[in-house]
């Protein structure tokens, strides 16, 4: 019993910690780059300085070398105007929904797509900062789907199974 507890037990919890213990940090690290994201309202709280910085974290977070998804610069821009073009909370008590989502559904909702590409990119969307391990090919197919997304609603998905299953089933003769 005191062996299994030594070289197994104790391994299993190390190793459960470990890991816990990584992703928290690893959604701190998010949590940090990502959070003035989560609220657009209270950027209208945030001075230029402190706006700027937070762009410029999060472009930094988000470049690999030379390569950038974004323009802090234009982000800024767009992130100050959609602040004030977004719903307050009301002062009756009515709670508005100012998650990413709100405001992305937002931005479509009133046609501002175009006004705002920094802050709608299909691309963007799809690799997150936690996917950033995401293969390309992976990656070029999801950006497809999201882009062609009317014409992926239409798909029949049991009619699309069947298909794949009958082209790639093996065929053993009995």
């Amino acid at each position: 019993m005191a062996k299994f507890r030594t070289e197994i037990f104790f391994y299993v919890i190390d190793t459960a910690i470990y890991s816990v213990v990584e992703r928290f940090d690893l959604l701190n690290e998010h949590n940090s780059l990502f959070r003035f994201l989560y609220d657009i309202p209270t950027i209208q709280k945030l001075d230029d300085y402190q706006l700027k910085t937070c762009c410029t974290a999060l472009n930094n977070a988000l470049s690999v070398g030379e390569k950038c998804d974004i323009s802090p610069d234009d982000l800024f821009i767009e992130l100050r105007s959609l602040s004030h073009r977004f719903p307050l909370p009301s002062e009756d008590g009515k709670i508005v929904d100012s998650s990413p989502l709100a405001a992305l559904t937002f931005i479509v909702q009133n046609g501002l797509s175009s006004v705002y590409p920094n802050t709608f990119s299909k691309l963007k969307l799809i690799k997150t900062y936690l996917r950033s391990l995401m293969g390309q090919e992976k990656l070029d197919g999801l950006a497809m789907i999201s882009i062609e997304r009317e014409i992926v609603e239409n798909i029949d998905l049991n009619e699309a199974i069947e298909e794949f299953a009958q082209k790639k089933s093996r065929k053993v003769p009995i």
